[in-house]
């Protein structure tokens, strides 16, 4: 399903910051968590969060940072003894 907030920074999204984690949300759902780094120049990323726009722009697939390196597990593989 597909809301208002499926796009980059929408009206009525927010995000807060806090020593641990980063929140982001939108209207009053929180939508996303990540672990906060200090780390200079670093990214956190949830691959699946981006599943959804990749889904309307298909052509940014080879494009996606957050994709960069992820590897898929197959779900024969996964239920294999």
């Amino acid at each position: 399903m597909t809301t208002q907030c499926d796009v980059l920074r929408p009206p009525g999204s927010a995000g807060q910051g806090y020593v641990d984690r980063v929140e982001i949300a939108c209207r009053d759902e929180i939508i996303a968590i990540h672990p906060r780094s200090y780390e200079t120049a670093d990214f956190v990323y949830n691959p699946l969060h981006y599943l959804a726009l990749l889904e309307h722009k298909t052509k940014a697939l080879d494009q996606a940072a957050p994709l960069d390196g992820w590897q898929l597990v197959l779900a024969s593989t996964a239920c294999a003894g």
